[in-house]
């Protein structure tokens, strides 16, 4: 008898979500802007992670926040500041520590939406007993919704450690950040999404057929 192994089918449950999600986005508004900024984009094109884009913008439209912070600008930016539109108000901090990369963001998702670009260098960083990467400096807002996609590192993106500090009810999403999620599980009521990559903080997750936590 033929066995599939657990990372097999992991991808495959993965692959299937993807497209489910897919299949969802399709079917909302901000598809039509996501379509527009992939045709657009020239710097470096990824996997589209279509269950993020579903998750995250439908996440902003049911907590609706005032203050959002971005961890990492992208395609992220334009689903997050839409769905800000959509819901009438709200602001996105969104951090970059590429200036040219952040430049070409923000000139593909254009000037029609609440978003704040600031570029600021990554630098390493240690947070008690985690050691990690986090921009050198991000304004201070009563931030309640925060996305976790930057800095780029192989340890931890401990910027949410101190933001945590002063706004400890804010909402957390991280972006297939394992490692990271560790760290904040430990200390934080949390979940991960094994399908879709997606650790949650201070949040419920979106569950859907194709979901499974841990």
């Amino acid at each position: 008898m033929y066995m599939v192994s657990k990372e097999k089918m992991l991808r495959l449950f993965r692959k299937v979500a993807n497209w489910y999600y897919l299949f969802r986005l399709q079917r909302l508004p901000v598809w039509v802007e996501i379509e527009r900024f992939k045709k657009h984009v020239t710097f470096g094109k990824t996997y589209p992670h279509y269950a993020k884009y579903y998750i995250l913008y439908k996440t902003i439209r049911n907590l609706k926040p005032l203050y959002t912070l971005e961890l990492g600008s992208g395609i992220s930016s334009l689903i997050i500041g839409f769905a800000l539109k959509e819901n009438g108000g709200g602001v996105l901090v969104s951090m970059e520590e590429s200036g040219e990369y952040g430049k070409e963001v923000m000139e593909t998702i254009g000037h029609e939406y609440p978003i704040e670009l600031h570029i600021e260098e990554a630098i390493e960083d240690k947070y008690t007993d985690f050691e990690g990467n986090r921009y050198q400096n991000i304004p201070r807002k009563p931030y309640d919704f925060i996305f976790i996609d930057g800095p780029r590192t192989k340890k931890v993106d401990l910027d949410v450690f101190y933001i945590l500090e002063y706004c400890p009810n804010a909402r957390v999403l991280i972006d297939n950040r394992k490692r990271t999620f560790d760290a904040f599980k430990s200390r934080f009521r949390s979940s991960f999404n094994t399908i879709t990559n997606i650790g949650y903080i201070n949040l419920p997750t979106i569950k859907s057929r194709y979901e499974r936590t841990s």
